[in-house]
């Protein structure tokens, strides 16, 4: 029998091959403190050619990341070992967001406000002057009264021989701003039993509104899947196809819901175009301030219908911007990461009939 050697000069045991930073350094003390370079190879899977040579070769190699190898293999851990909440980010990103807009509408409102105050005061002081008969106790029981007034939706510039806010032109609005839950707010219930039925009418009628707007979305979506073939029949790229119709669906709805509308408010309402296009998607998106109102003006004459036909023109727009705004909320959840990535922004629009194809194709090459 040949000399036995002590535990501590036999070669480790063999385990797994270098994966890691934190095996390599092992690895390069091993090196450093073994007398033996290839009894330290064979630890960790070298191949049998290896030799000493070489494997000293290496660690002159590594000698130079001795010191860079811990940190590095320290931080990578760390960023392994990290567990993102991604609700919490979305959280963090929607406060911050809403201190964000916050900040800016201070900056960009607050002088305004204060502004109008005081000229609000000064003409006070002004009429007081002007009417010495009239105290400022008495001055101030007449703003109540007027503030009173514009509450329950009477403009207090108007007289009594003004269209009523509640004539069935004027309901019919109301009604559909109640469903869409716009809610303009110049408008509102004044009676116990108007306020009553109006809860239960928003109960069953946004329900009610939600699925008539999905049933006209699907019936939207029929009337694009015909576009997209007409398309396909002349184009005979297919992906062209998906974003020509894409950008149609974008341009026309732009034109019929945010171009049109918008110059006919403008005219008749008398307000610019910028103010027309603001009270256009504040009303689309269901925002629904209240600052800007069709058909309240008690110094213009509306046709009848005028506040009916803005009604139908909300519905529609509705439709056209949800899917809009769809599209958009899908795009962040992929720039968030909440989800993987979609191929491209055109499959949130994609028609029905082209995923059932896509969906039977792949059904046939797993039975394949």
């Amino acid at each position: 029998m040949g000399p036995k050697h002590s535990a501590s000069k036999r070669a480790p045991k063999r385990q797994k091959k270098v994966k890691t930073l934190q095996e390599q350094v092992e690895l390069l003390d091993m090196l450093r403190a073994a007398k033996s370079a290839a009894a330290v190879a064979r630890h960790y899977g070298v191949a049998k050619s290896t030799t000493p040579v070489q494997a000293l070769a290496e660690m002159d190699n590594l000698q130079k990341w001795r010191l860079i190898l811990p940190r590095a293999f320290g931080f990578m851990a760390w960023i392994q070992k990290m567990t993102v909440s991604w609700t919490a980010l979305l959280t963090l990103s929607y406060f911050t967001y809403l201190l964000l807009g916050a900040t800016i509408f201070q900056l960009l409102e607050r002088e305004a406000e204060s502004n109008n105050r005081n000229h609000f005061q000064l003409e006070k002081l002004n009429f007081l002057a002007n009417y010495t008969c009239l105290d400022r106790p008495a001055l101030e029981k007449f703003v109540t009264v007027i503030l009173d007034a514009w509450e329950n939706g009477v403009n207090p510039s108007g007289n009594s021989t003004n269209p009523s806010n509640w004539d069935f032109s004027s309901s019919f609005f109301f009604a559909g701003t109640v469903v869409t839950t716009i809610g303009y707010g110049n408008l509102s219930p004044s009676t116990m039993s108007g306020q009553v039925f109006c809860v239960f009418y928003a109960l069953f009628g946004i329900p009610l509104n939600l699925a008539f707007l999905n049933h006209l979305s699907k019936c939207l979506t029929l009337h694009l899947q015909r576009l997209e073939r007409g398309v396909i029949s002349a184009v005979p790229r297919k992906k062209f196809a998906e974003v020509l119709v894409v950008g149609l669906f974008l341009i026309t709805g732009s034109v019929l819901f945010l171009v049109i509308p918008p110059l006919t408010f403008s005219y008749v309402e008398g307000w610019t175009y910028c103010e027309a296009f603001y009270y256009a998607f504040i009303t689309l998106s269901t925002i629904g301030f209240g600052d800007y109102v069709v058909g309240t003006d008690p110094d213009k004459q509306y046709i009848t219908v005028y506040r009916s036909l803005a009604g139908v023109w909300i519905i529609f727009g509705l439709v056209w911007l949800a899917l809009i705004l769809n599209v958009g909320t899908k795009v962040m959840e992929n720039i968030l990461a909440l989800k993987e990535p979609s191929t491209n922004v055109t499959d949130e629009i994609k028609l029905p009939y082209r995923r059932k194809e896509e969906e039977g194709c792949q059904k046939a090459v797993q039975r394949v």
